[in-house]
């Protein structure tokens, strides 16, 4: 058996490591107690209204409560995506162990920080990718964050509806070297995850 968390051969479905970063420790079962998400699955439909989680791919969110994860429609510590519902597309089923492979190259081979996670079963048997939430605190508050376009101060009205996406990485990088007083190491961080990317 391999962790699901790290890969590493292991007797459990997380080692201890995996187990301490990604649930403090907690022992959490690999399987939900609920089916993955289909069209007539309400209490998963439910949990998806008040999500403020950016992105086009479905998403849940969890809690944890004791040693289980129980979705929540908001303050969650963890995210849960699913097998997308587009089942036409080929490989489609494999798109939780992909982007937890990615994140897993990412961290282990180019040593980047990246937010803990692993993968998941649905009571079904269906995959999940699971991710514990950097920007939320023990105690359930968050951690302020902030992206290059609000710190480039670009908005709807000073660049138009797609101002998030038409910036350029070179104005990414002035403004750190401007604003960031060791700023080469940042640069060479930013560097890595655009090659990565």
């Amino acid at each position: 058996m391999y962790c699901l968390g790290c890969y590493k051969k292991t007797g459990k479905p997380l080692c201890i490591k995996c187990s301490k970063t990604l649930f403090e420790g907690a022992k959490v079962p690999f399987e939900l107690d609920f089916d993955a998400p289909k069209a007539n699955n309400a209490e998963l439909q439910n949990n998806t209204k008040k999500m403020s989680i950016p992105g086009v791919q479905l998403k849940y969110s969890l809690h944890l409560k004791g040693d289980k994860l129980a979705l929540t429609p908001k303050n969650g510590q963890f995210i849960l995506k699913p097998i997308p519902p587009i089942r036409y597309l080929d490989a489609i089923e494999d798109v939780p162990e992909n982007e937890h492979l990615t994140m897993q190259i990412a961290a282990q081979v180019f040593k980047m920080d990246t937010a803990h996670n692993g993968i998941i079963y649905f009571r079904d048997k269906e995959p999940a990718y699971i991710t514990k939430r950097f920007d939320v605190k023990a105690d359930g508050s968050k951690y302020l964050q902030e992206d290059f376009a609000q710190l480039l101060a670009r908005t709807e009205d000073t660049d138009g509806p797609d101002y998030k996406f038409e910036g350029s990485y070179e104005a990414i990088g002035r403004f750190i070297k401007k604003n960031v007083a060791a700023y080469q190491p940042e640069l060479e961080k930013l560097f890595k995850i655009i090659v990565f990317n």
